[in-house]
């Protein structure tokens, strides 16, 4: 499948985004509603009785509560790929044993990707976290693919995701204060430069457990178990140094 979908909501929502693009909003809104509808249900409900049909009926809550956690991470998922049709970008099939990476990547503007998505400041602090990550590697002849383990091009990725996302939020914060009259009219930089423990904290993780799996899925989608691909590597560097 395109889509990496188990619940009915997602199945749902992967089928218009696939057959019917221009349904994707509205059939994307109505199961957000639903989940929204089911998991106020499960405040409402009340506590269960002790006994064995007590027993019984927490045990399928808990059930909903995974299933409605999973279909709000694939409908998060789904929102992204949509996003990337919407700027006519074909998300790269993932890479998996076997197949050539390079040949997954086709020609892309990199600044359709950033595109409105950061201020101008922040772009400058994209331009330099990429610039991080790549510089090491600049002497490199660049005729030739630079090879990389799978699990370090899915780390690589998974910290940019993160870097992005709170980069977002500081940015927020930093327009708003700027608004309120809260922060001098220095830059983005000086601005989280700034920033103590709690504010860093405060900007760092992401907000809410669905956003978190969504990640982990787009991240598992695209380069399989992390966890086992580090395994691997591990064990290639143990043998190479035998």
């Amino acid at each position: 499948d395109e889509f990496p979908v188990q619940t009915v909501a997602g199945h749902r929502v992967a089928l218009a985004l696939q057959e019917r693009p221009e349904a994707f909003k509205a059939t994307w809104e109505a199961e957000v509603e639903a989940i929204w509808v089911q998991r106020e249900a499960f405040t409402d409900g009340g506590d269960a009785s002790s006994s064995t049909g007590g027993s019984l009926q927490r045990r399928i809550e808990e059930v909903l509560r995974q299933e409605s956690a999973r279909s709000a991470s694939e409908l998060m998922h789904l929102k992204v790929f949509h996003r990337f049709a919407e700027l006519g970008l074909r998300p790269i099939p993932p890479i998996t044993k076997g197949r050539d990476p390079a040949a997954n990547f086709g020609h892309v503007d990199p600044k359709t990707l950033v595109q409105g998505l950061y201020s101008k400041e922040a772009l400058e602090l994209v331009r330099d976290h990429v610039m991080s990550i790549i510089g090491e590697w600049d002497h490199l002849d660049r005729e030739f693919p630079l090879q990389v383990s799978t699990f370090q091009a899915g780390q690589v990725y998974a910290i940019s995701a993160l870097f992005g996302y709170s980069l977002r939020r500081a940015d927020m914060r930093f327009r708003l204060d700027r608004l309120a009259g809260l922060a001098e009219p220095r830059s983005l930089a000086h601005y989280i430069a700034g920033f103590g423990r709690d504010e860093a904290w405060g900007s760092a993780p992401i907000e809410s457990r669905e956003a978190e799996e969504t990640l982990e899925l787009q991240v598992s989608t695209l380069f399989g178990d992390v966890v086992e691909l580090q395994k691997e590597l591990l064990d290639a560097l143990d043998l190479a140094a035998a």
